[in-house]
């Protein structure tokens, strides 16, 4: 009975709210899209997937990778953890300035929009400060209440304005849960955040979490880089199907991140044969999950969201989620061993072959094209830690003989 209790509260517990607070990010993406574009147009929604998906790029280079570089140093030196949060916090915030410039020059939006896009960014970048400390602090309901208070009101709104509701009205929409959930933040994690004594703005950090950045950087435009391609040939309507196709298979490719969120705090110092067992484990599971999933995603979308979409659609979206089961743990392992200069080589490599493929696949094939462009991306990235791990294997037994 003991036992049992123990894996009920330290395994089970931790993974299942670790995955409500991984999955709600997407579930209110998810019922946006599907109110959206059953009630407006997936124009509309479109034209705002369009929107976000620059500023989650240029989110993503003011967070500078900081959850990685804290979990580490959070781990490390647990005393001063209000001390690093509010050091990295500031430091970070200096490069708001050059990121909103870079927003106004290149995506030059019209006045009404703006304010509430500039509102947006600079709410989202308080928020995803917060992802270090309630991963650490293994408070993974926080995040699911804030997102679901955040859908209520956002649903509520919606509604309200129905159907006067335009593309800046949605990002208002946005920026008043965004205030919500940082209300929210604030309240329930005073005591982790409440102020330090001393606040330092430290530059050494962009050098210290250099590795960690240019991973995740890279790791996002790897990702992401045909849906970049399809904004630029696809028309809005095709933009929000594949938007939201791609969506649900994150929820597919996402997985293993959520298994491994309870055990991030202490991911650096497992041994590497327990990393091995966890990675065999999850990929048997993923070749059980992803084709389940599949069947699953055409039924939301035939039902749901009234989209059709051929048979070779979902084989190719088999194939799209699959292969992350195997690489995510494989990249923790490239990471733990201290090695982020080749695992940002690889996964550069495999952002070079998504952006050569779609290039070319994407205005010819449209929506099989942006899959079939991230499925050679993805073999690739997963042929290529498999080939480097082969090959760190033999030197280290080269090693042990002489």
């Amino acid at each position: 009975m003991y036992k049992l209790k123990h894996l009920i509260d330290h395994r089970l517990f931790p993974i299942a709210f670790s995955t409500l607070k991984s999955f709600s990010p997407l579930l209110v993406n998810f019922t946006l899209s599907v109110i959206v574009i059953r009630y407006y147009s997936e124009s509309l929604w479109g034209s705002l997937s369009q929107l976000l998906l620059l500023l989650n790029l240029l989110l993503l280079v003011t967070s500078w990778s900081n959850k990685e570089y804290l979990l580490r140093e959070f781990s490390k030196t647990p005393a001063l953890i209000k001390e690093i949060f509010w050091s990295v916090f500031f430091t970070r915030f200096i490069l708001l300035i050059p990121i909103i410039l870079v927003f106004v020059l290149f995506y030059q939006p019209e006045p009404a929009l703006l304010s509430p896009a500039l509102l947006l960014v600079l709410l989202r970048f308080t928020n995803n400060s917060f992802e270090p400390l309630y991963t650490y602090f293994k408070k993974f309901g926080l995040t699911f209440t804030a997102d679901l208070l955040a859908l209520t009101t956002a649903c509520f709104l919606i509604f309200y304005f129905y159907p006067e509701l335009n593309l800046n009205g949605l990002c208002w929409i946005l920026a008043i849960i965004e205030i919500i959930k940082l209300l929210w933040y604030g309240t329930l994690l005073r005591k982790e955040i409440f102020w330090p004594q001393k606040i330092n703005i430290c530059f050494t950090f962009f050098l210290k979490s250099a590795p960690f950045f240019a991973v995740g950087i890279i790791s996002f435009m790897q990702s992401k880089t045909d849906q970049f391609l399809i904004n630029y040939f696809l028309p809005d309507a095709d933009k929000a199907v594949y938007q939201v196709l791609t969506n649900l298979l994150i929820l597919l490719t996402a997985v293993p991140t959520y298994i491994a969120s309870p055990f991030m705090k202490n991911i650096y110092r497992m041994k590497q044969e327990t990393l091995n067992a966890l990675t065999k484990k999850i990929f048997l599971l993923g070749c059980i999950i992803v084709p389940a999933g599949v069947v699953g995603i055409s039924i939301v979308l035939s039902s749901v969201y009234k989209i059709k979409l051929t048979n070779s659609i979902y084989m190719l979206s088999i194939l799209y989620a699959l292969p992350a089961f195997y690489f995510s743990f494989k990249l923790y392992q490239l990471f733990k061993a201290r090695e982020d200069k080749k695992a940002a080589t690889i996964i550069f490599i495999a952002f070079l072959i998504n952006a050569g493929a779609g290039f070319f696949l994407i205005p010819t094939y449209g929506i099989a094209g942006g899959l079939s462009s991230s499925i050679l991306s993805q073999i690739t990235l997963a042929s290529l830690i498999f080939s480097s791990e082969k090959i760190s294997t033999r030197r280290s037994n080269i090693g042990l003989n002489q």
